[in-house]
């Protein structure tokens, strides 16, 4: 749900590498494609994601995802969720294990969302948290959208 603004950058410039680079006869162009891709790996490097916001993300998530866990601690279909909580929190001098996390986290509320959801009788307060969780994260990622399409 959440691509880290390192990965976007990497993925436009293997695009550009594999995709748009091959596809062009102009040697400007190429050139042109060529420094771009050069940019976007410089940059990739420089992004600077703050692991301690995301850390206090991974641990709302996780408060979350035991609530969820102690309605049904037999759901085979959460078994991996209470792996998952097992599992570490990372510190914060690992920017990218952290980063890893908080999307391992937030996939884990998303899947609730439809546990919770087929399930017969949820908390009907828990189901809305976590609902509230993802609705959250969304306007998150829609804010950082700067785009035409999106009107800014």
């Amino acid at each position: 749900m959440h691509s880290s603004p390192t990965r976007i950058l990497e993925g436009i410039a293997h695009q550009l590498h594999h995709v748009v680079l091959p596809a062009l006869d102009d040697t400007y162009a190429q050139s042109q494609v060529r420094a771009a891709i050069e940019l976007l790996g410089n940059l990739s490097t420089r992004v600077i994601v703050d692991p301690k916001a995301l850390l206090d993300a991974v641990r709302a998530d996780r408060a979350l995802l035991e609530e969820v866990v102690a309605v049904a601690p037999d759901a085979d279909e959460l078994a991996w969720i209470t792996q998952l909580l097992l599992a570490p929190v990372p510190d914060a001098e690992q920017p990218s294990a952290v980063e890893e996390a908080a999307r391992a986290h937030l996939a884990a509320v998303a899947a609730c969302v439809t546990w919770l959801g087929a399930s017969t009788a949820p908390p009907p307060e828990l189901l809305q948290r976590v609902r509230t969780r993802i609705a959250d994260a969304l306007a998150l990622e829609l804010a950082g959208l700067r785009t035409a399409s999106f009107g800014r």
